[in-house]
């Protein structure tokens, strides 16, 4: 009856993890959509002044299509807004149901009872993000500011020692600086690591810029999927293994580090 149990709630979840997916995938594709137009109709009334603003009014009065242009102009906010709520209700929902089936299947303990209990702790967790990306910006800034400090630094003390130089020996004695140049910028294995981390995104079957979340639901639906003991095909295990160790590669540090260098 467990067992039975466990499979009717895992199920459950796998159908409303591809469903919500599928819809966030929707949602997203229609807020890139409409924000292009909107990004092309304002250029073009900054462009095109008084005369498209009038021509723009007249259709919006008068056409049959003016429900069409304010959508172009509200959907993008109310998207984005769709978006995350709709990420918030599939972790509270896969959530519940996956501990629900690992409850009956493994015996493992919920974390909670009800459902509002995961949906509050997807708030708490991203309330906890946020303020981490807060305190990593402020570090990140603290350390640009005193890179730039530094780089004046240097370039008096150069110019300094430069001056004395020339003033005492004339300009064929300067000393080189040549070791400074190209610090700071990444090594030989930047790419290499940016190639790993895309490979161990394809192998979860989500994209490099997925945040912590999403990872771990692509994880935990794959890891099910081909886990041994449930999974009896000979390629389970190393297809298993293979997930697993993707899962631990796209850890939070690497996460950062990723979103990092492909800012730069």
């Amino acid at each position: 009856m467990n067992k039975f149990l466990g499979h009717v709630n895992q199920g459950i979840g796998v159908f409303f993890d591809y469903l919500l997916s599928a819809l966030i995938t929707v949602v997203s594709i229609l807020v890139n959509i409409f924000g292009s137009l909107k990004d092309l109709l304002t250029a073009a009334l900054t462009f095109g002044g008084c005369f498209l603003f009038l021509v723009f009014s007249n259709v919006l009065m008068f056409s049959r299509y003016s429900f069409i242009f304010l959508l172009i102009f509200v959907f993008p906010f109310i998207g984005k807004v769709a978006v995350s709520y709709l990420k918030y209700l599939q972790y509270m929902v896969t959530e519940y149901f996956y501990e629900k089936a690992d409850f009956y299947l493994q015996g493992k303990d919920a974390s909670f009872d009800s459902m509002g209990d995961y949906g509050r702790r997807y708030k708490r967790m991203q309330e906890q993000e946020r303020i981490r990306q807060e305190q990593e910006w402020m570090r990140q800034e603290q350390a640009r500011r005193a890179a730039q400090e530094e780089a004046y630094r240097r370039q008096w003390e150069e110019f300094a020692r430069s001056f004395g130089e020339q003033f005492t020996y004339g300009y064929g004695n300067r000393e080189s600086y040549g070791g400074y140049q190209g610090a700071g910028q990444g090594g030989p294995g930047s790419l290499g690591f940016v190639d790993q981390y895309e490979k161990a995104a394809g192998v979860l079957g989500i994209s490099p810029l997925a945040d912590k979340y999403e990872v771990k639901l692509a994880y935990r639906k794959l890891a099910k999927k081909y886990h041994p003991d449930i999974n009896k095909d000979p390629s389970a295990t190393k297809k298993f293994q293979e997930i697993n160790d993707a899962y631990e590669f796209m850890n939070e540090d690497n996460m950062n580090r990723y979103r990092q260098m492909k800012k730069g």
